[in-house]
């Protein structure tokens, strides 16, 4: 290209510089990132947890209830005021743990593929954006060039 166009080729990306940046701010405030949506499991989850506390707290309680009052229970035999509490508390907390264990992962899976539609997501914002205000009116400049440059190869062959 002859140094006479690089002042057009310039001046046609200055002329949509100042609309880049409200361009840009309007694809990250309105891109939807999908922090209100919620996998179905997590609900299952969270409940299968709080039944695990409430398990573990019952078997807590039945101990020191046993502790304390042990007169309260006497009907029931020894064994099994000591057995069932102090398995509904391990068994909760175990369960508990391994639940947390098994969701923490299933979480950071999940958290992988919303940060990568995300960024596709403002990738493509981005893209459009730069295309719109920046790459397109130097393509015009360039068009326009070549639409030139073809027009004065004719004029010439004649």
């Amino acid at each position: 290209m002859p140094p006479a166009w690089h002042p057009t080729v310039s001046r046609a990306t200055r002329v949509h510089a100042d609309a880049v940046q409200p361009a840009l701010d309007l694809v990250l405030s309105d891109t939807d990132l999908g922090l209100d949506q919620r996998p179905g499991w997590w609900r299952a989850m969270w409940l299968a947890q709080w039944l695990l506390a409430l398990v573990a707290v019952a078997g807590g309680a039945d101990l020191i209830v046993n502790a304390v009052q042990p007169h309260l229970l006497a009907a029931v035999p020894a064994m099994l005021r000591v057995i069932l509490p102090a398995a509904l508390l391990g068994g909760g907390l175990l369960l508990g743990v391994l639940l947390a264990l098994i969701t923490r992962s299933m979480v950071r899976s999940g958290a992988r593929r919303a940060q990568a539609r995300v960024v596709q997501r403002l990738r493509e914002g981005v893209v459009a954006a730069v295309r719109e205000y920046v790459v397109g009116p130097i393509r015009g400049e360039l068009t326009a060039y070549a639409t030139a440059q073809d027009a004065y190869q004719v004029l010439t062959r004649r």
